[in-house]
C-alpha cells in the first residue's frame, strides 16, 4: 500500500500526479489526511477527501510513505506529533519513503535523510539537515528512498515511483498506453459530426438486436458525454421497456459502484470528470447473471479487449463480475490490438455500426 500525506497547504500536483500514475500502474493508493478532517485543502485551494486519518494508519515493510511538499502542508506534518511519530515508526518498521519540493524535509527532521542522496526544491537544502542534496536532479534515488525536486518534477517522481514498485516493464506499458490514448483521442476528434450520428444510430440498432440484450433483467452503463459512443437515447429506450438502468457512482479511492437511475437525467448532480451521476440517496445495484454491462471505452480492438481512459475503474469492477458485458467501439476507431496488461479485461460482446462480434 502507499500512502500519501496530505497535510493543509499541501502542493496539489504533487499528491495528485503522482498518485494517478501509480493507480494506473496497478499500485494500492490511499490519501491520508493529516489534522481533524478527511478533506483538506491544498496550497491554491483545491480540496482532497482523504481515505483515512494519518494517525489512524501503521505501515510497515512493503507499505511506502509519500510525502508532496507546499509548505503550508509539510509545516503542519512536522507539528503534528502523532503523524511524526507514526512516520518515525514506519520507517523503523521497514516501510519506503519518498518525498518531493519541501516533503523531505520531514523527513530530515526525523534524521531518516543523513547521508542520503536527494533532491529538493532549490532553495530548501538547509531544511534536508545531513543529507547530501543535488537539486539540479528531477528525482533521486538512494536504495529505495525516492525523492523529487518541484511541482514541475511530479510526473518523473511518480514515473520513478511506479518503475521501483512495480518495475520497468509495467511503466513502459503505461507510457505505451498513454502513447496509444493520445492517438486515439487525436483520431476522435477529427471524426465528422454525421460520421457520429450515423455510427450512434447503427450502434444502438445492432445493440437493441442482441438476444442478451433483449432478455436483459437489469442494464448497467455509463452515461456518454463528448464524443464518446451515445447511450443518452439508450437509457430512454431501457425506460421504455421497462428495464431498470443503472449508472457509476461513488468513484473514490479507485473504486466504483452503480446505482439506480430514477430521475431525468438533467436533473442529476455532476459528479467526477464532469459526468452525471446518480445521486448519492440512489439505491445501490450489483450486476447479476441475466443483467448486462455497457462499458466504456477510447476503443476496442478485435480481440474484444478496451483501451479505457486510464483509471482502472471498470477493469475492477468488471474482473468478478457474472454480468454479460457489452463493449461499444465506433468502426472508424477500431483497432488492431491495443496495449494489454495481465488485469485488463475482454467483453463478452463487442458492438459497431457495422457487427456485432464475440470471442
Amino acid at each position: 500500500m502507499v500512502y500519501i500525506i496530505l497535510g493543509q497547504g499541501f502542493e496539489e500536483i504533487e499528491a495528485v500526479a503522482p498518485g494517478d500514475i501509480l493507480r494506473r500502474g496497478g499500485v494500492d493508493v490511499r490519501y491520508a489526511a493529516v489534522g481533524p478532517s478527511l478533506t483538506v485543502s491544498g496550497g491554491t485551494g483545491i480540496s482532497l477527501t482523504a481515505d483515512v486519518f494519518a494517525s489512524d494508519i501503521a505501515p510497515h515493510r512493503g507499505d511506502t510513505l509519500v510525502i508532496p511538499g507546499g509548505m503550508g502542508g509539510v509545516n503542519s506534518i512536522k507539528h503534528d506529533g502523532p503523524v511524526m511519530s507514526m512516520i518515525a515508526k514506519a520507517a523503523d518498521d521497514g516501510a519506503e519513503l519518498a518525498a518531493i519540493c519541501a516533503g523531505p524535509s520531514v523527513l530530515a527532521k526525523l534524521g531518516l535523510l543523513d547521508g542520503k542522496h536527494i533532491t529538493c526544491y532549490p532553495g530548501c537544502e538547509k531544511l534536508m539537515e545531513k543529507a547530501v542534496c543535488h537539486c539540479e536532479s528531477a528525482t533521486m534515488q538512494d536504495g529505495p528512498l525516492i525523492t523529487g525536486r518541484a511541482p514541475g518534477s511530479a510526473l518523473d517522481f511518480g514515473y520513478a515511483l511506479l518503475a521501483h514498485l512495480k518495475g520497468e516493464r509495467v511503466l513502459s506499458r503505461m507510457t505505451e498506453k498513454d502513447a496509444f490514448r493520445a492517438d486515439i483521442r487525436a483520431r476522435t476528434a477529427a471524426l465528422s459530426l454525421v460520421y457520429l450520428a450515423d455510427s450512434d444510430r447503427g450502434i444502438l440498432k445492432n445493440l437493441i438486436a442482441l438476444p442478451e440484450f433483449q432478455s436483459a433483467k437489469r442494464v448497467f452503463l455509463y452515461i456518454s458525454f463528448g464524443r464518446e459512443v451515445d447511450t443518452r437515447s439508450l437509457i430512454d429506450l431501457c425506460r421504455k421497456l421497462k428495464k431498470p438502468v443503472a449508472a457509476p457512482t461513488n468513484l473514490d479511492a479507485g473504486k466504483m459502484d452503480f446505482a439506480l437511475l430514477e430521475r431525468p437525467l438533467s436533473e442529476l448532480p455532476t459528479g467526477v470528470y464532469g459526468i452525471p451521476q446518480p445521486p448519492n440517496d440512489a439505491p445501490r445495484l450489483t450486476p447479476e447473471a441475466g443483467d448486462v454491462v455497457i462499458v466504456p471505452a477510447l476503443c476496442y480492438d478485435k480481440a474484444l479487449y478496451r483501451l479505457g481512459r486510464g483509471g482502472g475503474y471498470y477493469d475492477r469492477f468488471l474482473a468478478d463480475c457474472p454480468a454479460f458485458k457489452i463493449g461499444l467501439c465506433r468502426e472508424a476507431l477500431l483497432a488492431e490490438q491495443v496495449p494489454r496488461e495481465p488485469h485488463d479485461q475482454r467483453v463478452d460482446c463487442l458492438i459497431t455500426e457495422k457487427k456485432t462480434a464475440r470471442p
